[in-house]
């Protein structure tokens, strides 16, 4: 495929990256971006991959994010977990649009390529991308964007992988991030689902390690003593777990926190502060209507 890599390597890094998608959390862990740009970190030598999970529009305009994700190829955990992914997730958190314009079959089927044809004529360094790359990684950039579920049109996961110096071999990568997105867009839909969450929907990081340990098999007296919290704490995060992944028995939760239940049930549709006060303008005349008639019945008895 290219002559830096034999094809056998090209396959061998392909395998990786699906090898690393497939062990992805099946449940919104707070971490699950972080997760994902982990996972494609194989995909250019010391590059900075961020992950944005969030709602595109055809003008390239980004809304309502949900959660963002970065990583670092670094040669120690310590330097990976530094100041360069924090930075990263901070303006990823806050970029209000990619800078160049998609078409409706893009944002259907996914794109992926060198930010540099997306943008020409135009520089990607001197618009939005450029500002949240400045003083990271400015040499090179691959973007791409797959969706999720055609129940939230636009809803997607965005994947930016910037190294300081070009990136060589750029076709043969756009390539292998082409074949694996699919993978993490199933993923995503498995542990995040087709609907656009709030913070509510996904576990915090205390539910994250207690469902980790239920899986393992301890019980819930065994988690409290390894916290030192009360069984009584333990027990009403648990409950917070079963809420959430939609589970009615243990057994339930531990099959869906590891992947075998395919489909979480549908979190209940969040009503509009109109739609609410419309229900409650509703009830209060039948409300007055059965207190009245509670009355005269009792008048009656009398």
């Amino acid at each position: 495929m290219s002559p830096n890599l034999t094809e056998q390597q090209w396959l061998l890094m392909s395998s990786r990256i699906t090898e690393r998608l497939c062990a992805l959390p099946a449940v919104a862990t707070p971490d699950w971006c972080d997760r994902a740009a982990r996972c494609l970190v194989p995909l250019v030598d010391r590059a900075v991959v961020a992950v944005i999970l969030a709602t595109l529009d055809a003008s390239g305009t980004i809304s309502e994010r949900e959660a963002v994700g970065a990583a670092v190829d670094a040669p120690t955990e310590a330097f990976a977990e530094g100041h360069v992914p924090n930075v990263v997730r901070s303006r990823a958190d806050r970029l209000a649009a990619l800078g160049f314009g998609l078409s409706a079959g893009a944002l259907e089927r996914g794109f992926c390529g060198n930010a540099d044809r997306y943008t020409q004529p135009s520089d990607w360094r001197h618009g939005t991308l450029g500002r949240m790359w400045s003083e990271v990684a400015t040499g090179d950039l691959l973007v791409a964007g797959v969706g999720l579920s055609p129940e939230t049109p636009g809803r997607c996961l965005i994947v930016m992988v910037a190294r300081s110096e070009p990136i060589a071999g750029m076709v043969e990568r756009e390539a292998v991030l082409r074949v694996v997105l699919p993978l993490l867009s199933r993923r995503a839909l498995l542990a995040i689902g087709p609907t656009r969450t709030t913070t509510s929907d996904w576990l915090t990081s205390k539910e994250q390690h207690i469902l980790e340990r239920l899986t393992l098999g301890l019980s819930v007296a065994d988690i409290a003593q390894e916290l030192e919290r009360s069984a009584h704490t333990v027990h009403d995060h648990v409950k917070s777990l079963h809420k959430k992944l939609g589970a009615s028995s243990r057994g339930e939760l531990i099959s869906r926190a590891l992947g075998h239940i395919t489909e979480a049930k549908p979190r209940p549709a969040r009503k509009s502060k109109k739609a609410k006060a419309e229900q409650e303008a509703e009830a209060k005349p039948v409300a007055k209507e059965a207190a009245g008639k509670a009355r005269g019945g009792a008048g009656e008895d009398d």
